[in-house]
């Protein structure tokens, strides 16, 4: 993409040094019909640009990511559909290749346990209200009640009862 782009700031100047080489002939292997194909691919393409510069902007990106920038993605490449038809066959195999992402019970799961993102990027309601009733009950069944209904940490758990534990110092959350 950036290449293309770079050619198409450039299309002028090299026309301009081609002909003054008088190598002409080399202008019409690309047209100005060439390069309006380009910028449209150009147009197409740059939201994966952005995409991948989010992706990549941290060093380790989290998972609960990956359908909020799919759904992006979809949105620009559907906003583009009529003027554009890369952008139509991009958007078209992203739905074919990613359409049931949101299935995913640990894409969902993550994505809504993430407080930036929460219930926002779901398209499939479906796919959330599973992901949504299936955190439920795994939160219920971590947790059960002794008879007096006081919630108490399962079996499975030992609660700490020495009175002079402290909890270690924290950690920030950017930090190693």
């Amino acid at each position: 993409m950036q290449m293309l782009w770079r050619y198409i700031e450039l299309h002028k100047e090299v026309t301009t040094v081609l002909v003054m080489l008088s190598k002409g002939h080399m202008c019409v292997c690309v047209s100005d019909m060439h390069v309006e194909k380009m910028k449209s691919a150009v147009e197409a393409l740059e939201p994966f640009q952005m995409a991948t510069e989010e992706m990549s902007a941290e060093k380790r990106t989290s998972l609960s990511k990956v359908i909020p920038i799919l759904r992006q993605l979809q949105e620009c490449l559907f906003e583009m559909c009529d003027s554009n038809t890369l952008a139509q066959e991009l958007g078209t195999q992203m739905q074919k290749r990613f359409g049931l992402l949101q299935a995913s019970f640990p894409l969902a799961a993550s994505t809504f346990l993430d407080p930036r993102f929460k219930k926002l990027p779901f398209t499939n309601e479906d796919a959330l209200k599973k992901a949504e009733g299936r955190l439920t009950s795994m939160l219920f069944a971590e947790f059960a009640s002794d008879p007096k209904g006081n919630p108490t940490v399962s079996t499975s758990k030992q609660a700490v009862e020495d009175e002079s534990w402290e909890p270690p110092r924290k950690k920030t959350l950017w930090g190693n």
